[in-house]
């Protein structure tokens, strides 16, 4: 037998909020990706993608065991995995993005991650973003 449970109209509501926000910052992670050229088909990329995607989500910065194990359960990898990767993507990219004002010398991991969680958050002059970030105010 069948049972049909009422949806209660605010959980529905507070759902549809919730769905909407995700969808938001998801396309915010992929502009900002896109708009730097970065690569999907790098696991980098894709392990970054989902760093900033849940950061955004919970509204705080991780330390980077809490980011790579995260990530590494998502993908079913390991955590020096997803740390050799994102150091392969940052060598390839902060050049770029350095020429963009974001970065001024090679960063850490975290430091990468953090700014580009930071830009996304608060798009600002980039220059400012990383200023704020490496304290040089």
């Amino acid at each position: 037998m069948n049972m049909i449970f009422p949806i209660d109209e605010n959980l529905s509501l507070l759902y549809n909020i919730h769905m909407k926000k995700l969808l938001n910052i998801e396309e915010r992670v992929t502009k900002f990706l896109q708009e730097f050229d970065f690569s999907m088909k790098f696991h980098g990329t894709r392990y970054l993608k989902d760093m900033i995607i849940y950061a955004l989500e919970i509204n705080e910065i991780m330390t980077n065991v809490q980011m790579y194990n995260y990530v590494a359960d998502h993908h079913n990898t390991d955590p020096d995995n997803i740390d050799r990767c994102l150091r392969t993507l940052v060598d390839k990219k902060w050049r770029d993005l350095a020429r963009e004002g974001l970065f001024e010398k090679r960063p850490t991991n975290r430091e990468f991650v953090t700014t580009i969680i930071e830009y996304i958050k608060f798009p600002l002059d980039r220059k400012s973003v990383y200023d704020v970030l490496t304290r040089r105010i």
